[in-house]
């Protein structure tokens, strides 16, 4: 079985490695595609870094991200998305309408940060298919260091029986770091001494897990290298985090559904097989072993269990919330959203602090950086992680990772689309396709629209 599935992973004609890697990135496209690679590059290894107090900290990335911005703007390098802008601009009215409303503007801080979080979305660089590819391989390869680190992390643990050797926390200055995040998240419980795998650079376990979930994706559907494959699906597990799992069952019935059957079969089979045997050796399984954690019914004041605080409490204050008039139009006032909210989802924050239209004019606009006709599996994945696992609103990690792999770099050709929404043929090998239109930008680059009208070279 697992011959087989490596022969329908990797093609004997050629690997879809090297098919999509073996075009040379245009000339044209090269500062976008070193741009996203750096950016990506500070998000995931400088994430950790911060500047401030520990109630009014940036993170590092947020500098990068503006400054790299800023210039790739000014050399037209990157444009903005019309649609998204404009969506953008209604957001930002109501938000200020609503705090005119409230008499008071609450954290200028938070206004700020969310405002300048959410610009990021607004910008889009077209990239010719061999550009795009790159990118997506870049982020891939920029894992790989992180994931080995997850796996020396539990090796030494299950061997040795300490705690974590490889401590960021105990390495640099407090005041340096982003506080306010669970860098040690012991297991099964807070006080046994086996701590979850975070990566090293990581804010989190959960975040780790959520990027090398977010590698699988990527590498599965465009280039199909098995031991990048094996080794993320891997760290993701090691990490016992629910949310890089989560993350791979929200995207398997999209992966799987542009599959022959003779992939499906041993992959169904093979994971069936596993988690039985995983269940009858009385192996603690990432997301069923913290079901229990949905009960608030046993946690004091119900705000010490994680999945009750990210999903069961700001669900029951978003219904609340919903029905109760005074907060359709103005909030409380930005930055005032608290405890009780639980790990307050987006539109909870935001129903809170600007009311229930601004929190409408949000998700709008936020799904408009979802949409496109690529990259669909990872997009579901981290739609649903985003605004429903988790008070996310501000985290500058997920949201300029966002900004980058599903809005500035977009394919002016839709062949990456075509094969997420199912164009494999039975053989497993994906068959060329013909051009269509990606929506307009703000302004499209000349070599850009002619990279579009050229034949795809297979």
């Amino acid at each position: 079985m697992i011959r087989r599935l490596r022969t329908d992973l990797q093609p004997k004609a050629r690997t879809w490695a090297s098919e999509r890697l073996g075009i040379d990135v245009p000339p044209e496209d090269r500062a976008v595609v070193r741009f996203a690679t750096f950016e990506l590059f500070v998000v995931l290894y400088l994430e950790k870094f911060g500047v401030g107090s520990a109630k009014s900290q940036i993170a590092i990335p947020i500098f990068f991200m503006f400054a790299g911005l800023i210039w790739m703007i000014m050399t037209r390098r990157i444009t903005f998305s019309a649609t998204r802008l404009g969506l953008y601009l209604i957001f930002v009215s109501c938000c200020l309408f609503s705090s005119l409303l409230a008499n008071s503007i609450g954290s200028i801080l938070s206004i700020m940060d969310l405002l300048l979080l959410c610009s990021f979305l607004t910008t889009s660089a077209p990239l010719s298919e061999a550009g795009y590819f790159r990118v997506l391989d870049n982020f891939v390869k920029l894992m790989i260091v992180p994931a080995i680190i997850v796996l020396i992390q539990f090796g030494i643990q299950r061997i040795t029986g300490q705690a974590d050797p490889i401590n960021m926390n105990a390495m640099l200055p407090k005041s340096i770091l982003m506080q306010g995040y669970v860098y040690h998240a012991n297991y099964p419980h807070w006080d046994s001494p086996f701590q979850r795998p975070n990566g090293f650079f990581f804010l989190e376990p959960s975040f780790v897990s959520f990027f090398t979930a977010s590698a699988v994706i990527i590498e599965f559907m465009f280039f199909r290298r098995l031991f990048l494959v094996i080794l993320m699906i891997v760290a993701t597990a090691l990490t016992q985090g629910s949310t890089g799992i989560t993350v791979l069952i929200l995207a398997s019935p999209f992966l799987l559904a542009r599959e022959s059957p003779r992939l499906v079969l041993p992959i169904v089979v093979t994971a069936i097989a596993g988690i039985f045997l995983a269940l009858m050796l009385g192996a603690d399984l990432p997301l069923v072993s913290r079901l229990s954690e949905l009960d608030t019914s046993n946690v004091g004041a119900g705000y010490e269990a994680s999945g009750a605080l990210r999903l069961i409490i700001p669900w029951q204050r978003f219904i609340t919330f919903l029905s109760d008039p005074s907060f359709l139009l103005t909030g409380t006032g930005a930055g005032s959203t608290v405890v009780e909210d639980g790990s307050a989802w987006p539109i909870v924050k935001l129903t809170r602090e600007y009311g229930v239209i601004t929190m409408i004019s949000y998700v709008v606009f936020f799904a408009s950086a979802f949409a496109g006709r690529y990259n669909i599996p990872l997009k579901v994945a981290a739609w649903v992680i985003f605004n429903f696992t988790g008070g996310y609103l501000l985290d500058s990690t997920l949201i300029i990772t966002f900004s980058i792999l599903f809005c500035i770099i977009e394919p002016v050709r839709s062949a990456a689309g075509n094969e997420v929404r199912g164009s494999v043929e039975p053989d497993g090998v994906a068959q060329p396709q013909h051009a269509s239109a990606f929506p307009r930008l703000v302004s499209v680059r000349p070599s850009a629209a002619r990279i579009a009208s050229q034949p795809l070279r297979r």
